[in-house]
């Protein structure tokens, strides 16, 4: 069979045979995520109202120093820079702030939407090389599996946060009655939205029964039956547990 050598085309900036509005998205992608941005960095520098009755703010949890009932060590700490406004919310986002950086998703959106690389499938780009992820800074890109397990750790701090959420303190008497609000059900989103994909990154990397396909496994990870027919037996915990992938060597 015959065979042709087709010559590759360099494209300039934005060039492209498309016919569709190919820029429409990497547009909305950068207007979205622009304006994140501003309003997460004027969140996190004020250092005030984040709390309001039970609830407080995913950006400020968990609060290690500060002024509220959340706190877990205190008012603001005495080494905290005198130059530098303090807010409880600059010791923690950049844990999670970087593990988003770095997530494969916001990268193939932030790649194309504020670096143009590329701008949109089959669109010239402004770069005539291409080095990928191995060379400095994007050989950075790497960590994000070990920002993954920090992450894990403020999903145990914002499951907290709900279950705070549920009790009301009473103005006149300070009694806490239990309660649902609107911040508590977007708290609960939250931290459903966020643990979304949890099991299956802890299945890929080993820290789950490796022996079952993942859906199996899901499926007989299930308690529900057995917590109904359990009731209020003094043995509760064990008979839930009976019967699941990897409970014989607990």
């Amino acid at each position: 069979m015959a065979q042709v050598q087709l010559p590759v085309i360099q494209r300039g900036f934005g060039e492209t045979m498309r016919t569709d509005v190919w820029w429409f998205r990497p547009l909305a992608v950068f207007v979205s995520l622009a304006t994140f941005l501003v309003y997460a960095t004027w969140a996190a520098w004020q250092g005030d109202h984040y709390i309001y009755g039970p609830y407080i703010s995913p950006f400020y949890s968990p609060e290690l120093f500060g002024h509220s009932q959340h706190t877990l060590f205190g008012p603001q700490p005495a080494w905290w820079p005198s130059g530098i406004v303090f807010s409880p919310a600059l010791l923690i986002l950049p844990f999670p702030g970087l593990f988003r950086l770095t997530c494969y998703y916001y990268r193939g959106a932030y790649y194309r939407a504020f670096w143009a690389d590329p701008p949109a499938c089959a669109v010239g780009e402004p770069r005539k090389t291409y080095w990928g992820e191995s060379r400095f800074p994007l050989l950075l890109q790497n960590v994000h599996r070990y920002f993954m397990y920090v992450a894990l750790l403020f999903l145990v701090f914002l499951a907290a946060d709900v279950y705070q959420a549920l009790w009301f303190p009473d103005p006149a008497t300070g009694k806490e009655s239990f309660g649902i609000g609107v911040g508590t059900l977007v708290l609960a989103g939250n931290v459903v939205l966020l643990s979304g994909y949890t099991p299956e990154y802890a299945y890929e990397r080993g820290r789950l029964d490796r022996s079952l396909p993942f859906e199996e496994l899901q499926r007989r990870s299930l308690v529900n039956a057995a917590g109904k027919a359990a009731d209020q037996a003094p043995d509760f915990s064990r008979r839930i547990r009976a019967g699941l992938p990897g409970a014989a060597s607990r």
